[in-house]
This record gives C-alpha cells, structure tokens and sequence, in this order.
C-alpha cells in the first residue's frame, strides 16, 4: 500500500476537486457560446396594428403578426 501523510492526501483531494470544477465551467462556457442567441434588428419585427414585437427570418420582407394575423411588411434599415 501506498504511505500517503495527511497533508499530502488533502492537497491531492483539494487538487482534484479544483479540477473537476475547472473543467464542469470551460464545459458550461461552451455550451452557452454555442447556444447563445444572437438578435439583431433585421431579426426583430413589430406589427403596426398590436405593437407585438416576434422574430423572423433575416431574407424574409413580408411576416404575419403571430398575434392578430396581420400583414407586416419590413423595409429595409440602414446599418
């Protein structure tokens, strides 16, 4: 059997767990990076008849209001 000291055996617990929780938050930032949702004003829509703000596709000009159904039509925005 292995002598381990006290001392020694602490570290190494402290050690592992140390790791452990480094690697469960790289893990973490990764999967928010590649699931995080990107919305930028070309995406962003508002029907003039209910103010109901919905997201659309960026190629798409023409959206229907998923509220009351109406026809939005999206002009281009400057940059």
């Amino acid at each position: 059997m292995i002598g381990l000291d006290f001392y020694w055996a602490f570290v190494l617990y402290l050690a592992l767990w140390l790791v452990t929780i480094f690697v469960l938050w790289i893990r973490e930032l990764r999967r928010l990076r590649q699931y995080d949702l990107k919305i930028g004003k070309s995406e962003l829509c508002r029907c003039d008849k209910c103010k109901y703000n919905f997201l659309i596709e960026n190629n798409f000009n023409i959206a229907r209001c998923p509220r009351c159904n109406e026809m939005c039509i999206l002009r281009k925005r400057r940059k």
